[in-house]
């Protein structure tokens, strides 16, 4: 199979690099660009704030080089850099993965809906701009198909095992709908970006992230549309929250005097404070006050370990799904390379039956119709087996033809009746 992909994720790259590799807009345009200069007769782009990855048919041998010197070029970094980091697969196994991303098994929240939806923009965006083929368009529409069978026949998008994930599971469960509440994050870690992703997939309200280097919060907030803000900023922003989650480590960050402070002038309501820092970030004496609920790590761990019981059934039932799907699909592939031998052969033998015809038309006036039938069909047949034993006893492949002919003189033993039924069923 002439498929290739190869990108960019969370998986091998930072947050800064894909960043700059991101193919948005006017650097969109100009990677399509390269991408036709290259000779690559069809390619899909696929750009979240995790991942960024070329699709492509055609140019499985080069798409590492190819793919690579576009997103090196997009970041204004050596290519080097890139191709230490870039991550791909060809055939069969990049069939496998991108069906993986669009089923969500591949994604930092495994099992969110929203990359779904993206792999269906990045096809019409590909349609747009003419980049996508026939061969790349029916392995879209056979991962949009299984993705959805994962979907709706797997829970893979129900349960989450990590503390961040299971931390925004337990705000949902708390403050349903989330849409409507504001979470304050202190930390822009790798803890705290799961969160802000799981918050973000959700469809929270709004979203502040505090962070003590305020260039790291405002590079994840401009991922997730939050607002990034300095650490010191929090007991501001903690009167404004519903939920509080702590995922920047260090020692100590919320004392019991510090945070009753900063409630005492705020609304009065219920909050959600998660504490995901070890050593532990928040004061438990901060449990005490009134309306707040205080969660840690140990809190969190009981419902993390339900979860990966029922995740892994999920997810080894989405990924047989996809075993599935990869076979059935290189079967099709493979279909695909006989077919235009099949209808070169078509276009031969009909060719040759006219030919036939037409010699046994030139005695029309001397036999009967059922005699002529019987003149043009023989010498059709004659002529068309010699022509097949020809090509047998030239071949240098003679097991390869004793399998074909005996597979068809088999077949036809088992369905010589076949067609006189047919007849007589419609006579």
């Amino acid at each position: 199979m002439d498929y290739a992909v190869f990108g960019l994720s969370h998986h091998t790259a930072d947050i800064e690099l894909r960043e700059r590799a991101a193919l948005q807009g006017d650097a969109l345009d100009q990677a399509v660009e390269w991408l036709r200069d290259a000779d690559v007769p069809e390619f899909l782009i696929l750009s979240t704030c995790n991942r960024t990855e070329i699709l492509t048919f055609g140019v499985a041998g080069e798409a590492r080089d190819v793919v690579a010197s576009v997103l090196a070029r997009t970041a204004g970094v050596a290519e080097e850099i890139v191709s230490n980091v870039l991550r791909g697969d060809v055939g069969a196994e990049a069939v496998r993965h991108i069906m993986r991303v669009a089923s969500g098994l591949d994604s930092m929240v495994l099992g969110e809906p929203q990359i779904l939806g993206q792999f269906r923009q990045a096809i019409e965006t590909a349609r747009e701009y003419g980049t996508i083929g026939p061969r790349l368009d029916r392995l879209a529409q056979r991962t949009l198909a299984v993705a959805k069978r994962v979907r709706t026949e797997t829970e893979i998008g129900r349960f989450t095992v990590s503390m961040a994930s299971v931390a925004v599971d337990l705000a949902e469960e708390i403050f349903e709908p989330l849409s409507e509440k504001r979470v304050l994050v202190l930390g822009a870690g790798e803890m705290a970006e799961i969160a802000v992703a799981h918050f973000s997939s959700r469809g929270i309200g709004s979203m502040v992230i505090c962070n003590r280097t305020i260039e790291r919060a405002r590079e994840l907030a401009s991922l997730y549309q939050a607002t990034p803000e300095p650490l010191d900023r929090w007991p501001d922003e903690l009167g404004r929250a519903d939920i509080v989650l702590v995922g920047a480590g260090g020692g100590r960050l919320l004392g019991v005097s510090e945070v009753r402070r900063a409630l005492k002038a705020a609304e009065a309501r219920p909050r959600l404070i998660v504490d995901l820092g070890l050593p532990r970030a928040v004061d438990p004496e901060v449990a005490h006050l009134r309306d707040v609920f205080l969660y840690a790590v140990d809190d969190l761990q009981s419902m993390a370990d339900r979860n990966l019981a029922r995740r892994s059934a999920a997810a080894e039932q989405a990924e047989a799904i996809i075993d599935e799907a990869v076979v059935h699909f290189a079967e099709w592939v493979e279909r695909q390379r006989i077919a235009p031998l099949l209808a070169a052969l078509h276009q031969e033998v009909e060719a040759m039956r006219q030919r036939e015809l037409r010699r046994s038309l030139r005695h029309r006036d001397e036999l009967q119709p059922e005699e002529l039938a019987e003149h043009a069909t023989t010498a059709f047949a004659r002529r068309l087996l010699r022509r097949i034993g020809a090509e047998a006893n030239q071949s240098a492949n003679q097991d390869a033809w004793i399998q074909v002919l005996g597979s068809l003189v088999e077949s036809a033993d088992s369905n010589g009746d076949d067609s006189d039924e047919a007849e007589n069923r419609l006579a």
